[in-house]
């Protein structure tokens, strides 16, 4: 792994930066309230859909490119200019609501999200902002402290493809998971390789959040796609423009690789070996183990209620996503 010290700093300020390197995610900041009704009455006014039909709406997920655009201008310009000053030469790339229905199948078990930098040099962040309070009741987000530090294997699209330990282990690794409650409007700082996750909403209310994430204004972007004409022996890495995922947004990149033409209007820059590591949760556990991480035994019930639901339900997410991406 790559020395920290080698890294240019997400954040301008020391101490923080040594937190969020050293935990994997820093909650730091509030937007003000003007700032929170806003982005409450735009979120209601785009109407998310729910794309893959579990309970879960994520904007830039939404086939509706207007949408998508429209949504990531008004977040930016909304909530950037709130936190710009705490980032170290970093802007906006990605930014989508991110609601969650009171659906017993909204869940989004433990994993990691897509690598879009060079990591040696810079990370891969994301922030999460909640428009209402959230808890372990209502889908509060969670995380597996350190965990950034666990694995450097590239995180590549469509996530299902490369058995990577935490893709394998995903649900059991809920019962890890540190759930963060947060005040409407507080915001989480993540690295893209901290495991992390959340469970359904089981309130009486929509969960209401947003994310963000960011790039150096001075390093190109990246995406990195599972090459479908050998089953992800191989990864195919674009050079791709500041609004990529508003443009080509996952459903369609994942549509290009279940159908085994990936077509982009991009540069190829390099087609690179997929390496992983074990995915023997035995080697996962004792990682866990040298980390001091336990189990939460409310997490533990949480999952296995997750599970029963799965195994009624007789499909798997994963396998009614591949579906719906296929007939579209």
């Amino acid at each position: 792994m790559q020395s920290d010290k080698m890294k240019i700093p997400f954040f301008k300020n020391k101490d923080l930066e040594d937190t969020f390197q050293k935990n994997g995610f820093v909650k730091v900041g509030k937007l003000n309230e003007n700032s929170i009704k806003e982005l409450i009455q735009w979120n209601q006014r785009l109407n998310i859909p729910d794309a893959f039909g579990f309970g879960y709406n994520v904007g830039m997920n939404a086939k509706n490119y207007e949408l998508r655009k429209k949504m990531r201008e008004v977040i930016i310009e909304i909530v950037f200019s709130e936190i710009k000053e705490l980032l170290n030469s970093r802007i906006p790339y990605t930014a989508s609501y991110m609601n969650k229905n009171t659906s017993k199948f909204a869940f989004v078990s433990a994993h990691q999200d897509w690598t879009f930098t060079d990591e040696a040099k810079i990370d891969s962040v994301m922030c999460w902002i909640p428009l209402i309070d959230v808890s372990i009741n209502n889908a509060a987000l969670g995380f597996i402290p350190y965990s950034n530090s666990f694995y450097d294997y590239v995180r590549a699209f469509p996530f299902n493809i490369l058995k990577t330990p935490v893709f394998v282990h995903q649900e059991k690794l809920m019962h890890y998971i540190d759930i963060m409650d947060m005040k409407a409007g507080e915001i989480v700082f993540f690295n893209q390789k901290t495991i992390h996750g959340s469970f359904a909403n089981y309130s009486n209310s929509e969960r209401q959040a947003l994310s963000m994430s960011f790039v150096h204004s001075d390093y190109d972007i990246y995406t990195y796609i599972c090459n479908p004409n050998n089953e992800g022996k191989t990864m195919l890495k674009y050079k791709v423009p500041i609004d990529f995922m508003v443009t080509t947004n996952y459903p369609i990149i994942a549509s290009m690789y279940h159908n085994n033409h990936i077509n982009l209007e991009t540069t190829l820059v390099d087609e690179v070996e997929v390496k992983l590591p074990s995915n023997k949760w035995e080697d996962l556990e004792q990682i866990l183990t040298q980390h001091n991480i336990g189990i939460k035994q409310e997490q533990v019930i949480l999952t296995q209620r997750m599970q029963d639901l799965r195994i009624n339900k007789k499909e798997s997410i994963w396998t009614s996503i591949k579906n719906k991406l296929k007939s579209n």
